[in-house]
Formats: structure tokens, sequence, C-alpha cells
């Protein structure tokens, strides 16, 4: 592997594409342009540009496709068809829903411990997962009934809990 510094030979095209900084702070390693700054609990590469904090793939694309300054909306995630969490490199990231996102970790068996849960199995699981905990069923529990994993579960929670706040409900 090269180092940053190396830029312009092991990353084609990284500077004139994402910026000088940023490029500076990429690594080749076979087709991918891998992230070597700060990295976020989930294994995912993160930046502060002027006070916003991005995902370092989701900024690469936003900048390589000319869109930081109609950036798209948070909902929309940047799905990696390298399955390489720290890869920069735009032409592994498309734009795609949650949905996508979790059916392409089911395709490539990515997932630990169950399948991803869907939010489309009419749109109750979720709530079900809320009623289960506010009956205090311990989410090991809550787990094995809807046949995934515990962290899957504490995902949905936290989510549930985002959306309270911003919509202002404190159910």
């Amino acid at each position: 592997m090269k180092q940053a510094d190396e830029c312009p030979e092991s990353v084609p095209g990284a500077r004139a594409l994402l910026g000088e900084m940023f490029a500076s702070r990429l690594v080749a390693s076979g087709a991918c342009w891998l992230w070597t700054g700060t990295k976020d609990r989930g294994g995912y590469g993160v930046v502060t540009v002027s006070k916003q904090h991005w995902r370092s793939h989701r900024l690469a694309w936003h900048t390589a496709n000319g869109r930081l300054a109609d950036p798209l909306p948070s909902h929309v995630q940047i799905r990696h068809t390298c399955d390489v969490r720290l890869c920069c490199n735009p032409a592994h990231l498309i734009p795609g829903t949650a949905a996508e996102n979790a059916q392409d970790a089911v395709d490539r068996g990515r997932t630990a411990g169950g399948r991803p849960l869907e939010v489309d199995h009419g749109g109750n699981v979720v709530l079900d997962i809320v009623a289960m905990r506010a009956a205090r069923i311990p989410v090991r529990v809550i787990a094995e009934r809807l046949g995934t994993s515990e962290r899957n579960v504490y995902y949905h929670l936290s989510e549930m809990k985002k959306l309270a706040a911003l919509t202002g409900d404190g159910s």
C-alpha cells in the first residue's frame, strides 16, 4: 500500500475529484481509496468541513458528483458496492435507501447475528419492538422472537428515539 502523500500515483484522479485536503488522507488498496483519517465507532471514516460532520464516503460522493451545495437528504444512504467501509472511491459509491442497503447486506452475507429487520413488513416491526420494550421484554428475547440480532433491535429503538426527538413526540 502506498503512502497518502503519493496520492497522485496511488489514487489517480483523487485530488482533482475530491480536493487536496481530502485526497491527502487516502491510500490506495486495490481499486479502493481508503480513508486514513478519523473513524467512528462503526468503522466509517468521518471528517468535519466548515463545522459540518460528514462520513468520509458520503462527502466523497457529494464532492465527486457536484452536490456539496445541494446535498442528498440524510435518509438517502451512500452505499459501498465494494463493501469496504473506509473506501472513498466515488466509482464504488451509489446512493440508495436503507432497504436497498439492508438487501445488499443480505445478498453479500454481511449480516451479523440474523437477518436485518425490514420496516416494509407492513411497517409494524419497529412498532412491535417499541411495544415489547414498553412491556419490559428483554432485547435478547425480542431479537429471538424476530429472528434477528440484539444489535438490530437496539438500532431500531435508537432510530425511533431520534424520530421522536425530531417530531417532538415524547412517547
